[in-house]
């Protein structure tokens, strides 16, 4: 008796379904395994990924393997500041096209589908090509450095009516289990589909000390929103005082930037600050550089110095395509070249906009003006030294660091500090003498000397107590400690 039947097609495959019938899969296994190093693998631009699907199809005729990406991410650009691909949104992964695939058993096996933003590729063949099992390799082109998506792999054999389909994978890893510490063999529980790699959650997303990722002002897990806000911010967020926080997402610190011409990711616990400068060689400075940044990577923050190219004219984390959070402007350091104005009492050789201008909750809201040529004529010999710390101390003032106060003795006459000193890159100084010594004490990083020279023999540089937060005279401005 002849049994009638149904035809429905499934992605380009035609699937016999009998009516009143029951769907059958194939009953052949199907696996779909990750590279090797999967779990440390964490995106980058313009790199191949290769999975590997896996059967030991017995059946002599026809089959096919089909791949599929499903929940891919299409933010703007690469990463945060790609100039080069400002306003492109396209798939951050897709599968290679069919010609750049791996050629199999001796071409038995054929590829259809793939190419730039494809989703979709089968792997086919007209009679089993091997005695063994058949292994498929298809290559995946990652074109983001925060790409996420997640694959699929189903066995298609024309005599039974229904696919047999794998369990989705994340691509990276997102499962949220991971080693606090690589080498000690404990799994813990982590963030998972946060679409962030385990392995930057794991040594990014951990409160010190502790073996979940908490809240510390609560001692409550983070919910999955919550993971992705900004995590330096003041109050509750860790952070306190009026320039805690830069207003990045934790996306976005992951994603990364260009930074002098090389790929960096952010840390979501330290400030990061960007800076860009247009003050350069002159006459009177024929030997800083171009772009002189002075100290200013000795303020205590995580300081980033642009390159033209790494900014839009006017912010820094300008491809937002998909990603929510503030727009952030860098610092930018420009050269005045007018003279000392006659008759003042008071030469200025730095300006920048007073704290909480134009917006309080902006770390970096601020341009700064630097006056070379009076800064020349006014110090004199002194003037090299004087110059770095003067574009340190405006830098300062963008991230709303107010001035600091000399320390005075009983009789009027400034008291040198010591191990414990109040002063810092800050200072309002007095003469060019203290303003070279004293200036940046505290702000080195680890391994530097302090910008100012040498260190009093009575302190102790490499463990200065404060040398990575804001001393106590600058009120409610303190920062966090590093470490």
């Amino acid at each position: 008796m002849l049994a009638l039947a149904s035809v429905a097609l499934m992605r380009g495959h035609a699937i016999f379904i009998p009516i009143g019938g029951v769907l059958i899969p194939p009953p052949y296994p199907l696996t779909l395994s990750h590279p090797d190093g999967w779990e440390g693998w964490i995106p980058t631009a313009t790199e191949t990924i290769v999975f590997t699907a896996e059967t030991d199809l017995s059946h002599p005729g026809f089959a096919s393997v089909s791949f599929h990406l499903s929940e891919v991410t299409s933010y703007e650009g690469r990463y945060m500041n790609d100039l080069l691909q400002t306003g492109i949104t396209t798939p951050d992964l897709y599968f290679a096209a069919a010609e750049q695939q791996q050629t199999l058993y001796d071409g038995q096996i054929t590829w259809t589908g793939g190419g730039e933003n494809s989703t979709l590729i089968t792997a086919s063949w007209q009679r089993k090509p091997s005695h063994d099992g058949i292994v498929i390799p298809v290559n995946i082109v990652c074109n983001d450095y925060a790409a996420y998506g997640k694959i699929r792999a189903s066995l298609y054999v024309p005599t039974y009516t229904l696919p047999k389909v794998t369990e989705p994978q994340t691509i990276p890893k997102d499962d949220g289990s991971y080693e606090i510490h690589r080498g000690s063999g404990t799994l813990l529980e982590g963030v998972a589909g946060n679409k962030l790699a385990d392995e930057w959650d794991r040594d990014h997303l951990y409160w010190y000390g502790s073996s979940t990722i908490m809240d510390t002002q609560t001692a409550d897990r983070f919910t999955e929103e919550q993971t992705w806000r900004d995590r330096d911010q003041a109050g509750e967020w860790r952070q306190f005082g009026a320039n805690s926080g830069d207003g990045f997402t934790v996306l976005e610190e992951y994603r990364g930037f260009m930074v002098g011409g090389s790929y960096t990711r952010l840390h979501p616990e330290y400030k990061d600050v960007f800076i860009r400068s247009e003050v350069g060689p002159s006459d009177e400075f024929p030997n800083i550089s171009e772009g002189e940044t002075g100290y200013a990577s000795s303020l205590p923050m995580s300081m980033h110095f642009i390159d033209e190219a790494e900014w839009d004219g006017v912010h820094v984390n300008f491809c937002q395509g998909g990603i929510v959070g503030f727009l952030q402007r860098p610092i930018i350091i420009e050269e005045d070249r007018s003279p000392i104005p006659e008759g003042v009492l008071w030469v200025v050789f730095g300006e920048t906009p007073g704290p909480g201008w134009p917006e309080p909750y902006t770390p970096n809201n601020s341009d700064c003006v630097i006056y070379t040529v009076r800064i020349a004529a006014f110090y004199n010999n002194d003037a090299d030294a004087i110059l770095p710390i003067i574009i340190a101390h405006e830098a300062g003032h963008a991230v709303n660091l107010e001035h600091h106060s000399l320390v005075f003795n009983d009789v009027g006459d400034v008291a040198f500090p010591v191990a414990d000193s109040d002063v810092c890159v800050m200072v309002n100084p007095v003469d060019a003498a203290t303003y070279i010594r004293w200036a940046g004490m505290g702000y080195a990083h680890t391994h530097n000397t302090p910008p100012g020279g040498d260190p009093p023999d009575a302190d102790d540089w490499e463990n200065h107590h404060s040398k990575y937060k804001l001393h106590s005279n600058h009120e409610g401005q303190l920062t966090y400690d590093q470490y």
